[in-house]
């Protein structure tokens, strides 16, 4: 298995997760999974440096692990995305912890 599908099987973990613990089905994000992939959908996501309503739910649930945010953050998939990406996503899980 790749990096990408990989990253790909665990996106789609931590969606059924919370979807099951939390009650939270981010359903337009598994839209775009299935359409672009994750990585690609992940990219997309982080450029444009927004704070998302998905995001900002996990963080206040306590859950910021099942977010894409901290996926990218993690060691083993850091080669997927560029630096500033990986800037983007903790500026993204830092902006909904202060909110």
């Amino acid at each position: 298995m790749t990096n990408e599908q990989e990253f790909d099987r665990v996106v789609r973990k931590m969606c059924r997760e919370s979807g099951d613990q939390l009650g939270y089905r981010p359903s337009r994000f598994l839209q775009m999974v299935d359409r672009y992939g994750a990585v690609t959908t992940t990219r997309k996501l982080l450029r444009r440096q927004q704070t998302s309503d998905g995001l900002k739910r996990l963080v206040r649930a306590g859950r910021s692990d099942l977010t894409i945010e901290a996926l990218v953050l993690q060691p083993r998939f850091a080669r997927l995305f560029t630096a500033m990406e990986r800037v983007y996503a903790q500026q993204n899980l830092d902006a909904a912890r202060n909110q």
